[in-house]
């Protein structure tokens, strides 16, 4: 059970670890005919909102009294991790419908090992990293080290497996005489070099382990007799500029791997700009809106 202090008192937890309106409740325990999983990141989990406002309520509110909506969203998690909540913790669960939302910077901490490396300021420990070996969606570094053992390393690179880290660049921890010079250091900060993209963390593997991903997920979901629904949500660089829509790497993951998509562009774009989010995420205004567009979408699907 969750319950954060101070301005995140409005994020708690039910007794199974999701997000819900009140401290010690549980899902479980309520009676339902239909049910609903979704998973992702921040945008699935709802935050800078209120629970009451996240889409993931007002799709369940929407869809009448016989729908439960359970959000196991994560703040920045990736497609891999999101994957890895929904084999651990939603399969018991046996919902009629699992959504999985994405967003467009999901897709980069797929290729992530570290966690103060895909999002500096963020936690400082190791997360999974999907990687496709002959074919096959392969855990490379399962298990995962131990904090005391990563704290207790003296350079970064001692740590295993930095270099299928994306955000890792060797360059940047190398110590140079000329960067004694504080001028030097103002202008590789300002200047920062072009970074160099092995063939493990490329944009191509991007594409192949997150595509792989999305696969295993569809494949998943629909054995254990769930419809799948992938939603794409766009984000504020998604309308930074005159040409709206994703960047290169996620259209082409969903074009190349032939995966089915459910995009919210259009559906957000509804929304006057100045309305749409809040700080990062949606506003209760976009929450509903989206929820409004999913609720089509699953009677829709319900319906087949």
């Amino acid at each position: 059970m969750l319950q954060l202090q101070g301005v995140n008192s409005e994020y708690l937890s039910s007794v199974e670890g999701i997000r819900s309106p009140r401290v010690g409740m549980s899902f479980s325990e309520v009676p339902i005919q239909h049910r609903i999983a979704i998973v992702g990141d921040s945008f699935t989990f709802g935050l800078e909102v209120p629970y009451e406002n996240t889409w993931g309520h007002q799709l369940e509110i929407a869809l009448g009294p016989e729908w439960q909506v359970l959000n196991f969203g994560v703040d920045g998690y990736g497609v891999d991790q999101a994957f890895l909540r929904y084999q651990r913790d939603i399969l018991a669960w046996r919902p009629d419908i699992v959504i999985l939302g994405v967003i467009e910077d999901d897709f980069r901490r797929t290729m992530g090992v570290y966690g103060f490396l895909t999002s500096p300021g963020g936690l400082p420990f190791p997360k999974p990293r999907f990687v496709v070996r002959d074919y096959v969606l392969t855990l490379l570094n399962f298990p995962l080290p131990r904090p005391e053992f990563i704290f207790t390393r003296p350079f970064i690179t001692e740590l295993p497996f930095t270099e299928y880290d994306r955000s890792f660049q060797s360059a940047e921890w190398e110590w140079h005489s000329y960067l004694n010079a504080y001028a030097v250091r103002f202008l590789l900060s300002r200047f920062p070099r072009w970074p160099v993209l092995r063939p493990n963390i490329d944009d191509e593997a991007m594409k192949s382990v997150n595509g792989a991903i999305f696969h295993a997920f569809l494949g998943l979901s629909r054995a254990q007799g769930s419809i799948p629904i992938i939603v794409y949500f766009p984000a504020r660089l998604d309308f930074a500029s005159p040409q709206q829509g994703w960047t290169r790497v996620a259209r082409e993951v969903f074009q190349t791997y032939g995966i089915p998509l459910l995009d919210m562009t259009n559906c957000v774009s509804q929304i006057s700009p100045a309305e749409r989010f809040a700080i990062l995420h949606y506003s209760s205004v976009t929450n509903a809106a989206v929820a409004k567009c999913l609720r089509d979408a699953i009677e829709e699907a319900s319906q087949r």
